[in-house]
């Protein structure tokens, strides 16, 4: 008597396709997990996000931009803030410029050589061709990641640099006598309501060609 060979029973058609559609359920979940899982946990994640801060002034905005900072750091909140002297960077802010450029850095804000003295020879001549946005200038680089450089570097930076402006303004005018005063109000009273701003400089802009 012939023993044939038992064939494997094919499982249902609608249970190969939920095995199927797990498989797909997982898969689509792990890379939602990869692409966006820093938005769990995003102060831990932001904090991973490194910028350096100089301050190339070393006179009175570079003072407050100091303090400023100092705050910023002792909240613990943020981006990885790295308050740097700036010794440790002989060419100034091309320097800094470059760390953000090579990678090493997600971001940069400095406080510019010279940027006191310019708005005080400014004050006494207002009418010399003073910009206020050359006193602070902070670099990324947008096409590193788009979505997370804007979010989590541009705005923190923009913030700081805001809270510099805003804060120094009144601090600076209280240093001037009257007759300073006088003068910039009569010729250029725009320097006594925004005496400092800031440029951001993007160094691979997401939409640059290639």
């Amino acid at each position: 008597m012939a023993i044939l060979a038992k064939k494997g029973i094919e499982p249902p058609i609608w249970k190969k396709s939920g095995i199927l559609f797990g498989a797909m359920t997982a898969l689509f979940f792990l890379l939602v997990g990869l692409f966006l899982g820093q938005s769990f946990q995003p102060a831990k994640y932001q904090s991973n996000l490194n910028i350096i801060v100089v301050d190339f002034d070393a006179d009175l905005l570079g003072k407050k931009f100091s303090d400023v900072t100092a705050k910023v750091l002792a909240s613990g909140t943020g981006p990885g803030w790295l308050a740097m002297a700036s010794v440790q960077y002989p060419s100034g802010p091309d320097g800094v410029s470059l760390k953000v450029a090579n990678g090493e850095a997600w971001g940069a804000i400095v406080v510019n050589p010279g940027s006191t003295k310019r708005l005080l020879d400014a004050m006494t001549n207002p009418s010399s061709n003073y910009s206020p946005q050359q006193a602070i200038t902070f670099y990324y680089d947008e096409g590193r990641s788009p979505k997370t450089i804007l979010q989590d570097v541009v705005m923190p930076m923009r913030q700081l640099a805001q809270n510099v402006s805003t804060q120094f303004g009144p601090d600076f005018l209280k240093t001037l006598n009257a007759t300073v005063l006088s003068k910039v109000l009569d010729q250029n009273p725009s320097l006594l309501s925004n005496p400092v701003s800031y440029t951001e400089v993007n160094i691979h802009p997401n939409n640059a060609p290639v």
